[in-house]
């Protein structure tokens, strides 16, 4: 149980340290009259492994596609398949000269490539779009283990833990320990948001909130940006009464 929850865990925490800090880069540009694209798209709704990643590192996967793949001819010349598992098996790679990079960007090549070439079939097209979405993130979840893990050994050392094949537990503490109410809230709060702005209804409320008026008085303007100040402040109190830590992708 113990390893699951870390896997979990990290799963939300590498997406919305990496993102977050996205962000952050792209308030800066704003305030000085600069734009630029998001670098995330809600990665975590994708119901394939080639749809996240359309939607996770957004400037790396163009970055890719227009000085990688279609130079070796994307999907016009020579053999498509190949073409995308170089482009991942250098991801992997550009991440960092470790097995667990490359093993982590070959993975993800092999299922990339196994769903460009099951994407017309019959028997794939009329998979539930559930049953879908949930195997993909259980791949994704796999996959980040391996990312994370210091060595192969490790990684394979967490998932015979989490196959039942070995039961002694190599941490200080159980899950108990870890699984804070603190941890448990912010937990909940990031698997919400992590889907929730998909929603078409959520997405309509939000764009709409700013056109609610009082009289002449924009109170949804107000409102949204109450909101927002009590966010911003919770957010300077969480980094006030924690330590330093730095981003994880500032490691890549």
């Amino acid at each position: 149980m113990t390893y699951f929850l870390w896997g979990f865990l990290y799963m939300l925490e590498i997406y919305f340290d990496f993102s977050g800090y996205s962000d952050i880069a792209i308030g800066l540009c704003k305030t000085f009259g600069f734009e630029i694209e998001g670098n995330f798209n809600y990665p975590y709704v994708s119901r394939s492994i080639t749809e996240f990643w359309r939607r996770w590192h957004i400037s790396l996967g163009n970055w890719f596609r227009e000085y990688v793949y279609i130079p070796l001819g994307g999907n016009r010349k020579g053999n498509v398949y190949i073409n995308l598992f170089i482009v991942f098996l250098l991801t992997g790679v550009w991440h960092g000269a470790n097995w667990t990079f490359i093993l982590w960007g070959i993975f993800n090549g092999i299922l990339v490539v196994i769903e460009r070439y099951a994407k017309n079939k019959e028997i794939y097209r009329r998979f539930p779009k559930a049953i879908k979405w949930f195997i993909t993130l259980v791949l994704i979840y796999l996959l980040w283990i391996l990312f994370m893990s210091p060595t192969v050994n490790e990684a394979l050392d967490i998932y015979k833990h989490l196959l039942g094949i070995v039961h002694t537990e190599k941490v200080n503490f159980t899950y108990q320990y870890y699984l804070t109410t603190k941890t448990s809230y912010i937990a909940w709060i990031g698997c919400i948001t992590a889907v929730l702005g998909t929603n078409k209804r959520v997405r309509a409320i939000v764009k709409n909130i700013d056109s609610i008026t009082l009289g002449k008085y924009k109170i949804g303007y107000m409102f949204k940006a109450v909101i927002m100040l009590i966010v911003f402040f919770t957010s300077i109190l969480f980094i006030v009464n924690s330590t330093y830590k730095p981003f994880l992708y500032f490691q890549f």
